[in-house]
């Protein structure tokens, strides 16, 4: 099924705060996964449930696994956020993490110079690969790049499906040498959902408990989506005042 992010969001809208948690979290919701997953609706049920029992290639082929079944579109980012990024990021050398179809690398990669990177990188997105657009298997919490090579550093709706959050963090921060750039859902956390994430962002503070707080950041929601920004060169400029 393929459906826009804007309608997700509306989607979820009504999940997060219409149906009441004791319903959300109930076994009341087996039989819909069941009607939208079939046989491999299991993959979903008890993900939450064993997610930190998992090896890491046992995490790394459940998400291979599940992708034929959630819901296909072309960027799980809304048009706002997808505005938003290509409006600040022009002439530079980018790496985006979590670059799953390559639809805003391939976007980027008309005014910039792109590394993209993904858990999997299969043939289709690979046919993506030209002068200015390059594509690297790895997995977010452990990038195989010198630090401070990239001026810009994009990582969106990808920190909440990573188990190690403060993990793969570090390694944005290490690499970004002027801004790094985070879109995550806004949803809440239930133990049923149709979906692989692991962290979820309710809140603003929900947000600055796990990015900290600091100077030269902002937070804003674009969208139904928290847009997440830290400017290092601001922070290079106040530590010479």
């Amino acid at each position: 099924m393929k459906i826009s992010r804007e309608l997700n969001l509306f989607i979820n809208y009504i999940l997060n705060e219409i149906i009441p948690p004791i319903l959300r979290d109930s076994r009341l919701f087996r039989p819909l996964f069941r009607l939208f997953f079939g046989k491999k609706y299991h993959l979903f049920w008890d993900f939450r449930k064993n997610v930190y029992k998992m090896t890491d290639e046992e995490f790394r082929q459940i998400n291979i696994e599940i992708s034929d079944l959630i819901i296909r579109r072309d960027t799980d980012l809304n048009k706002r956020c997808v505005e938003e990024i290509l409006k600040e990021v022009k002439n530079k050398n980018v790496l985006e993490v979590g670059c799953g179809s390559g639809y805003l690398a391939k976007k980027l990669s008309k005014n910039n110079k792109v590394t993209a990177v993904d858990i999997n990188i299969g043939k289709e997105l690979k046919n993506l690969e030209s002068e200015t657009l390059s594509l690297f298997e790895a997995s977010a919490e452990i990038l195989p790049f010198a630090d401070k090579v990239f001026d810009v550093v994009i990582c969106t709706h990808t920190l909440e499906n990573v188990r190690y959050i403060s993990k793969a963090l570090s390694e944005l921060r290490r690499l970004a040498r002027s801004k790094l750039i985070i879109v995550f859902p806004k949803e809440r956390p239930y133990l049923f959902c149709p979906n692989l994430h692991i962290h979820f962002f309710p809140y603003e503070f929900s947000v600055f408990a796990v990015m900290g707080v600091f100077k030269n950041q902002e937070l804003k929601n674009i969208g139904g989506d928290w847009y997440y920004k830290e400017n290092y060169n601001l922070i290079q400029k106040d530590e010479h005042l």
